[in-house]
């Protein structure tokens, strides 16, 4: 190589094999490049490529990154992670020297380098700037009362601009340059060869100002339009595991990232067949997220697959529009369980339609409950769960997983209604329950019971908002 580069520079005139030159050096470049996004179909299939990588031989010294969805993935992999790694290799239960990180921190690999300082467009500090442009301006005052006060808008609204950057970010880069529009889309019209995007509605466009009047006063440019150069945090090697959707801009960190380091990536994809089918000819648009678009109901496709599979389909086609196509790891071959939740999981993994069979009324693998509020939802879940430890044998209480849709209301009940011990056979019992994947705010007890209060005395004391505040553990802690 050096040999070569030499004779093609000494001939600096020859304007054609200089340009033989730069597209030579440049693909040598991009095959140092390794970015690996695979799909698994389950969960539990992103355990054993995490161990195998977990365990390569390393400096004792250097930190492994892994990325993880969510805390709850987090709190569930990491003893699995224990049983296969330690230093005898006999389930010692250690685990150590990893960071462990979410999606939204993949950017602190990227200039610039705070030395622990941080982010000014964190939401934390993102929340307190727009509190202080929002607090006295009678501009916003209809939002202020929507949201409870002047705390709780400046947090929803600083979580609505962190989703812009992280979903919209060609949006935020033309609010960057002053330009209120819509995220720019691969439908846009085209003029002259220009793209001509749509501007804000009038309803949405104190958004835009609102955005503007914080960039000023943080004065520095937001994540999306920072350049996108590698600092000396950057890792050699990365594992992302267990997302289910990527987004443009986590999609164009990770392609970065790849120039310097080796990337892996495994998405859930819990449909081998729909992933074939989906595999068609997409346009490729760099850094443009494809249109969102209804996509057709097959005939042969059950409606509840298609419905599921939805966010997996996005994911799919955005990162087809940027030149990368996922392999799919080779499912192993499974058999439908005799009960109408595997017959469920057998359907959306393999036939894609499920077929006529009579209802068994004692089959219990899925029951549906109608109540008339969150509070006694979770009284006959709490209730259920009391009789599956009677009746399924060594079930274990890290085996269960509770889903909310919206888990921030359901929080303060879940800890309340599980905080309650019975007695069963003269026995004392109390079931174990943690909540995760809650917001920031609610992560900090501190601030979670400050906003409660602020939004309680503002309210007419609804048995929501008395019950938010009342089972804060600082609450719980000093007065019991």
């Amino acid at each position: 190589m050096a040999a070569a580069e030499s004779a093609l520079m000494c001939n600096r005139g020859a304007r054609p094999y200089l340009d033989f030159y730069v597209l030579l050096h440049t693909r040598v470049l991009w095959s140092l490049m390794s970015l690996r996004i695979e799909y698994v179909g389950r969960l539990d299939d992103i355990l054993d490529p995490t161990v195998e990588y977990l365990s390569q031989p390393v400096d004792i010294f250097q930190v492994q990154h892994l990325i993880v969805p969510t805390a709850g993935v987090k709190a569930w992999l990491m003893p699995e992670l224990a049983k296969h790694l330690g230093t005898s290799g006999k389930q010692d239960g250690i685990v150590a020297n990893i960071e462990v990180d979410y999606p939204g921190s993949l950017t602190k690999f990227l200039t610039p380098n705070r030395n622990g300082k941080v982010d000014p467009w964190s939401i934390q500090n993102l929340t307190f700037v727009l509190l202080e442009i929002i607090a006295n301006n009678p501009k916003y005052l209809e939002i202020v009362k929507r949201s409870g006060g002047p705390l709780l808008a400046a947090r929803a609204i600083a979580d609505r601009f962190d989703r812009y950057q992280v979903r919209r970010p060609a949006m935020i880069r033309q609010w960057e340059n002053k330009i209120p529009t819509l995220s720019p889309t691969t439908n846009d019209e085209f003029r002259n060869g220009e793209q001509v995007t749509k501007q804000l509605d009038l309803s949405d466009i104190w958004q835009y100002e609102l955005w503007r009047t914080a960039r000023e006063r943080i004065n520095e440019p937001s994540p999306p339009a920072r350049q996108l150069q590698l600092n000396d945090e950057a890792p050699k090697e990365l594992l992302v595991v267990g997302l289910q959707t990527l987004s443009l801009q986590q999609t164009q960190v990770l392609q970065h990232l790849a120039k310097i380091c080796e990337v892996r990536v495994l998405l859930i994809h819990p449909s081998v067949p729909l992933h074939q089918r989906w595999a068609t000819n997409t346009p490729i648009t760099p850094d443009l997220a494809p249109v969102r678009s209804e996509t057709d109901m097959p005939q042969d496709v059950d409606p509840l697959v298609h419905a599921w599979l939805r966010g997996t389909h996005e994911t799919q086609t955005l990162l087809a529009s940027q030149g990368i196509t996922p392999t799919n790891a080779t499912p192993v071959p499974t058999t439908p369980a005799d009960h109408l939740l595997g017959r469920m999981q057998h359907v959306v993994t393999t036939t894609l339609t499920a077929a006529p069979t009579a209802f068994d009324t004692s089959d219990h693998s899925i029951a549906i409950h109608r109540c008339h509020n969150i509070g006694r939802q979770v009284e006959v879940l709490h209730d259920a769960l009391l009789h599956a430890f009677t009746e399924l044998p060594n079930l274990k209480p890290h085996e269960i997983v509770i889903l909310s849709p919206d888990i921030t209301n359901a929080a303060p009940y879940l800890q309340a209604t599980f905080a309650r011990k019975l007695t069963v056979d003269s026995r004392s019992v109390q079931l174990p329950m943690v909540v995760a994947d809650r917001g920031i705010r609610e992560v900090s007890a501190g601030a979670e019971l400050l906003a409660n209060l602020l939004e309680l005395i503002g309210s007419r004391c609804s048995v929501d908002g008395v019950m938010s505040v009342a089972t804060s553990p600082l609450v719980l802690d000093q007065l019991g």
